[in-house]
C-alpha cells in the first residue's frame, strides 16, 4: 500500500495506484473487467505507459472496491501536465497508440456504483489534483462513462462532448457464402473474381503467425507494406514513428503469448502484397492495422487480404468483425455498420481551471481560423 492513497466511504473504498508495481497482482482481475476489448487490457495499458509515460506525467489509476473488498472498478488514468491546460487526466492508451473503446472499467451490474463513487472522489479529495479530464474514443453506448459524465455535470463541472471517428463493425453469419450473398452485386462479383483468379489457385498464399519465431518476419512485412502504401499517397505511415512501432512489436509478442494476436500476410505469385494486424478476443475479431503493396494495386490486394481474414473469422466462429476507428469508404462495402465514438472533456469547476480551458479553446479557435485563411489563400493562388 506504500504506493497507494486510500479514501474510505460507508460502502466503497478507492485506492490510487501510482505505479504498475502496485498493480501487477491485479492483472487477472483487470483483464476480467476489461472484457473483450484488447485496448482496455492490463498488458496494453502497462506497455503504453512504458513507451509513452514521461517523467512529467504521473500515474493515477483509481481502484474501486466494494464493502466486501472486491475490486469492482478501475479508472486507468494518468496525469499529463500542460502549459495551457494545466493538469490533464487522460486514459492510458490515449494519443498516438490510437486505442479505441477506452473506458472506466466496471464489474457487470456495478457500472452506476463505480461511476458515481468515482465522480464523488474526483470532486472531493482529488479536486486539487486535476484541471481537465480529456477522455478520448469512448463508445456512446458506454454506460459507465455516460453515468460518470452525468454525475460530474450534476456536480457543477462543464462537460463537452465531441463526435470522434466511428469504428465499423460487421455482424458475421454462420458461413462465408451467406456473407457474400448479403453483399451488393458489384462487391459480390469483386469477391468472387478474387476467389476464382487468386484464392482458389496456387497464386495466393496466406501466412498466419502460429509460432513465436514467425513474429519478426510478419511484423517486418506489415511495416514495410504499410509504409510503402502511405508513401505512395504522399503521407507518413504509422510505423514511421519508432515509439509506435516498438510499442506494437511488444504488444504483438505479449498478445501472441496470450492467444489474442492475429497477424498474417498474403503473398501473390510469391511476393508479399498485403498484411493484416489485429486481435481476436471474446467473440470479436479486430482489424487494427494493415499494409498493401502499391505496385500490386491492379490485383486488389486490400480486398484479397480482407476476404481471407473475414473467411477465417467466420470459420473460427467469431460473431463480429471490427475494423476499428476510421471512416474509410471501403468499410461500408463489407457491410460494416458504424459504432459511434465520442471524446469527452470535463472541466473542473475551479475558477483557474475554467480560465485555462477558456484560454485553450480560444487558442484552438485562432489556430483553426489561421489554417482556414491559409488554405483559402493557397486556393486563390492556384486559381
Amino acid at each position: 500500500m506504500s504506493t497507494a492513497l486510500a479514501a474510505t466511504e460507508a460502502t466503497t473504498t478507492i485506492v490510487r495506484a501510482r505505479s504498475f508495481d502496485a498493480l501487477v497482482d491485479l492483472k487477472a482481475t483487470w483483464n476480467e473487467l476489461a472484457g473483450q476489448y484488447p485496448t482496455r487490457r492490463y498488458e496494453w495499458c502497462e506497455a503504453w505507459w512504458r513507451h509513452w509515460g514521461t517523467p512529467g506525467n504521473n500515474l493515477l489509476v483509481a481502484l474501486i472496491y466494494d464493502e466486501q473488498g472486491m475490486l469492482i472498478g478501475i479508472a486507468p488514468w494518468y496525469v499529463e501536465r500542460s502549459m495551457l491546460s494545466g493538469r490533464v487526466l487522460r486514459f492510458l492508451g490515449s494519443g498516438e497508440a490510437c486505442s479505441d473503446f477506452l473506458s472506466i472499467l466496471a464489474r457487470l451490474g456495478r457500472e452506476r456504483d463505480v461511476a458515481e463513487r468515482l465522480a464523488e472522489w474526483l470532486v472531493g479529495e482529488q479536486r486539487d489534483e486535476w484541471d481537465l479530464l480529456d477522455l478520448e474514443a469512448v463508445a456512446t453506448e458506454d454506460e459507465t462513462c455516460a453515468v460518470f459524465a452525468h454525475e460530474m455535470q450534476r456536480r457543477g463541472h462543464l462537460v463537452n462532448r465531441r463526435q470522434s471517428l466511428n469504428t465499423w463493425r460487421i455482424a458475421l453469419p454462420a458461413n462465408w457464402d451467406d456473407f457474400v450473398q448479403g453483399m451488393s452485386k458489384p462487391n459480390r462479383r469483386k469477391v468472387r473474381t478474387l476467389e476464382t483468379r487468386a484464392i482458389s489457385t496456387d497464386r495466393a498464399k496466406l501466412h498466419v503467425v502460429r509460432e513465436r519465431w514467425e513474429l519478426k518476419r510478419a511484423f517486418d512485412v506489415l511495416c514495410e507494406l504499410h509504409e510503402r502504401r502511405r508513401q505512395s499517397l504522399g503521407q507518413r505511415g504509422c510505423f514511421s514513428s519508432a515509439r509506435f512501432t516498438q510499442f506494437h512489436r511488444d504488444i504483438a509478442a505479449i498478445f501472441f503469448e496470450a492467444g489474442i494476436l492475429r497477424l498474417s500476410w498474403t503473398e501473390l505469385d510469391g511476393k508479399p502484397v498485403a498484411a493484416d494486424y489485429g486481435f481476436n478476443l471474446g467473440n470479436i475479431a479486430y482489424a487494427y492495422q494493415s499494409g498493401i503493396a502499391p505496385e500490386a494495386a491492379s490485383e486488389n490486394p486490400g480486398w484479397l487480404q480482407i476476404t481471407l481474414s473475414l473467411r477465417a473469422a467466420i470459420e473460427q466462429g467469431y460473431a463480429q468483425f471490427d475494423f476499428l476507428r476510421g471512416d474509410e469508404r471501403y468499410k461500408s462495402a463489407w457491410r460494416a455498420e458504424p459504432v459511434p465514438l465520442v471524446d469527452l472533456q470535463i472541466v473542473s469547476r475551479r475558477a483557474m481551471a475554467r480560465g485555462r480551458h477558456a484560454a485553450a479553446q480560444f487558442t484552438s479557435a485562432l489556430r483553426c481560423a489561421a489554417r482556414y485563411t491559409l488554405s483559402s489563400l493557397r486556393s486563390r493562388t492556384k486559381a
